[in-house]
């Protein structure tokens, strides 16, 4: 037999590990990063409209050469209160997720509407349906045009029945 010799080559995989000179430990957030930016750029904007405002009033006094009157005093402080509420309205923060209604809190509209737009990554609901003259129709709802819904029953016939006949949505199997 031969014997192998022993090379001395370099491993064919390189794993390439970048050189960290920050903190491991700390955390970037985006998010955060982009609200330190929004308010740096509404400072910026706040100081550039002082001194536009203040460069209009030392014209106006350079113009005017006079004291102003009471009832022009009053209507720029009236202004500036106004300007500072608008700055200082924060827009309303809404959750992430429509909290949804019950099933059972639900109006038969609603229901047709949650059952037809119902998640196609899960199994269809079967449901009873009941129109006004007394008539149960099991089956899934499979379409919904403006005055009509289509419902699959259970051997595979489709029917359309008008919206206004229907009386109740009953979910089986849930």
């Amino acid at each position: 037999m031969r014997k192998k010799t022993a090379r001395k080559e370099s491993p064919l995989l390189f794993q390439h590990t970048p050189i960290v000179k920050e903190n491991m430990q700390t955390t970037f957030s985006a998010k955060k990063a982009q609200r330190v930016k929004q308010k740096q750029r509404e400072e910026m904007e706040r100081t550039a409209m002082l001194e536009s405002k203040k460069e209009k009033i030392s014209e106006k006094d350079s113009a005017i050469g006079m004291i102003e009157t009471p009832a022009a005093v009053r209507d720029q402080i009236h202004e500036y209160h106004v300007e500072q509420a608008e700055q200082q309205e924060t827009p309303v923060r809404q959750p992430a997720f429509r909290k949804l209604k019950s099933f059972r809190d639900m109006d038969v509209e609603e229901k047709l509407i949650y059952l037809f737009n119902f998640p196609k990554q899960l199994p269809p609901v079967a449901c009873i349906v009941t129109v006004a003259d007394g008539q149960q129709f099991r089956g899934f709802i499979i379409g919904k045009a403006d005055k009509t819904v289509t419902v699959k029953l259970m051997d595979g016939e489709e029917i359309s029945l008008f919206t206004k006949k229907i009386i109740e949505v009953k979910m089986i199997g849930m």
